[in-house]
């Protein structure tokens, strides 16, 4: 199996693939932006996600027939298995993009974990991604270096903007078991 070389370059290009499948998923199926509708709005934005990357005319297309976007997919998330909504990975290799769908802010636990997975994993990129029904804007939460940056993610004029950088404080603790945790 050919190993997918995930590096800051790739990085930013999926960065861009999701806010273009946001941009898709708002401009076709914004009705699914309804709290009850969750794992149908999980299920077309990694539709659209994976249109992105198959794309062979992107410059630096992600996509090869060993690389999977799934939905609803377990994964060890720091010391139990937690489901991610969208994964892109190639099976049973640590994730190339996991992203968390939800129609909330994100708790400071949330973005906690996320900046620990981030760390555990930094080959590895983690997203939160609000979506609100009652918004015309996603918001992007991603870890880089020891913060969380919030990209705020205009669906009218499609421009995504930081807008946002909060420090995160990793306890004695939480840096003692990231050590136990690294290869």
């Amino acid at each position: 199996m050919k190993k997918f070389k995930n590096d800051r370059y790739s990085q930013i290009s999926l960065f861009t693939n999701i806010i273009e499948s946001l941009n898709k998923l708002f401009k076709e199926d914004n009705t699914l932006f309804k709290a009850k509708y969750h794992q149908s709005l999980c299920h077309r934005l990694g539709m659209y996600l994976e249109d992105e990357l198959r794309n062979p005319e992107e410059k630096g297309h992600l996509f090869d027939s060993n690389i999977f976007v799934d939905v609803a997919y377990p994964i060890l998330w720091l010391d139990k298995y937690k489901k991610v909504d969208i994964i892109i990975h190639q099976r049973g290799e640590s994730p190339i993009l996991a992203a968390f769908i939800s129609n909330h802010y994100f708790s400071y636990k949330q973005l906690l974990d996320l900046s620990k997975m981030q760390i555990k994993n930094p080959n590895s990129l983690y997203l939160g991604i609000r979506i609100a029904n009652d918004k015309k804007y996603a918001l992007i939460y991603k870890h880089n270096k020891n913060a969380i940056e919030y990209y705020h993610y205009d669906y009218s004029t499609k421009t995504s903007s930081m807008i946002r950088r909060k420090e995160i404080k990793l306890s004695k603790k939480d840096k003692e078991q990231l050590k136990l945790f690294k290869k």
